[in-house]
C-alpha cells in the first residue's frame, strides 16, 4: 500500500501544528516530502468578541 503523503500532522485547533511542528513541516516540504495537515476543530469567534484588528484579518 503506498500512501500519499510522507507525513501526516494532526492538530487540535487552526494554528496548532504550525506553532508546535512549524518548523519540521517547513524542513520537510523543502525536502520535497508530501505534508498533509489536519485541523479537528475549528469554529467562528462569538459575534462581537473581536478587537479591531483581528476583524480585519477574518475579513480578508
Amino acid at each position: 500500500m503506498t500512501m500519499p503523503y510522507d507525513a501526516i500532522y494532526l492538530a487540535p485547533h487552526l494554528d496548532d501544528a504550525v506553532l508546535s511542528c512549524g518548523g519540521q513541516i517547513f524542513d520537510r516540504v523543502q525536502a520535497g516530502q508530501k505534508i498533509l495537515v489536519l485541523t479537528i476543530m475549528a469554529g467562528e469567534p462569538a459575534a462581537g468578541q473581536m478587537n479591531d484588528y483581528i476583524a480585519s484579518l477574518h475579513s480578508r
